[in-house]
């Protein structure tokens, strides 16, 4: 069984034979100024680029700083995952929310096939 993990909040890749995950981090909306009130979603991208299957794909990222987790927000796209979070380090996976949040963890449930892609999110607002 081959594994994969991307790491999003280092920006590192790591694969295993085939597959190859390529992830992409976005933020919306990007027109806010410093200092004002916002609300911002984090989408994760990925897309199995390799020549093969990608399976047990883990996809984790941790809350930016002078930001607070929006509960619930936590959402995937194509692809169902389990999420798991973590309000400490080193990392205590727990189902529940916890705040506050610092990392988020999206377990992909099923295969990823050559050239398949997905989204997974969250919400976060700045903290007064």
């Amino acid at each position: 069984m081959k594994k994969i993990i991307l790491i999003m909040a280092m920006t590192t890749l790591c694969y295993a034979d085939n597959p190859l995950i390529i992830g992409t981090k976005s933020v919306s909306p990007l027109d806010k100024q410093i200092g004002e009130a916002a609300t911002f979603t984090y989408t994760i991208e990925y897309e199995n680029t390799g020549a093969g299957t990608a399976t047990n794909v883990i996809i984790y990222d941790q809350i930016p700083e002078g930001m607070e987790y929006i509960g619930g927000s936590a959402g995937t796209e194509t692809l169902p995952a389990t999420i798991t979070y973590s309000n400490k380090h080193p990392y205590d996976w727990k189902t529940t929310e916890t705040n506050p949040v610092i990392y988020i963890m999206w377990e992909i449930i099923g295969n990823i096939e050559q050239n398949k892609a997905g989204k997974v999110r969250f919400a976060v607002e700045r903290r007064e």
